[in-house]
């Protein structure tokens, strides 16, 4: 199943990164939910932050800063039967990670909170992406550009 996950296809569309999209992870992600129920993990941020004295650590940060418990937190999940880990990504874009103090370059959290979700073993993982802490309520605002560059850079 792993090859089947990192399957690089070549995309036709140029808004697509074909270093990015896995065309056959998706396939089976459909066939998966079409024949039934999809177990994913839960929280990583918030259970990253309920821990003692943590309360104030952006959750993002732990894939660069403490990798080895946003691991054991993955495992646990698939321990448990998670089929799909969910990345720890979810505030996890270059504005959030700025307005969090989080220093690391956007791309390599990302790329670790991915590969720590991977580690688990699950047949599936599942990037999150929250908001970007880009307010805009005008399509085609300044703001709206911002926000959506931030979202399409961090996917």
């Amino acid at each position: 199943m792993d090859d089947l996950l990192s399957a690089q296809v070549p995309a036709s569309g140029a808004d697509i990164d074909a270093e990015g999209y896995d065309r056959p992870g998706a396939r089976w992600l459909e066939r998966r939910i079409s024949d039934g129920v999809l177990l994913v993990q839960g929280p990583m941020g918030s259970q990253l932050m309920s821990q003692v004295g943590a309360h104030d650590v952006p959750a993002a940060f732990w894939n660069v800063g403490e990798p080895q418990e946003v691991a054991r937190l993955h495992a646990l999940y698939r321990a448990c039967g998670a089929d799909a880990m969910l990345t720890n990504t979810f505030q996890a874009s270059a504005p959030a990670l700025a307005r969090d103090g989080v220093t690391a370059p956007m791309r390599r959290v990302n790329r670790e909170a991915v590969a720590l979700a991977r580690r688990a073993g699950a047949p599936c993982t599942l990037g999150s992406i929250g908001m970007c802490g880009i307010d805009w309520l005008v399509e085609d605002s300044a703001e709206y550009r911002a926000a959506r560059a931030a979202y399409r850079d961090q996917a």
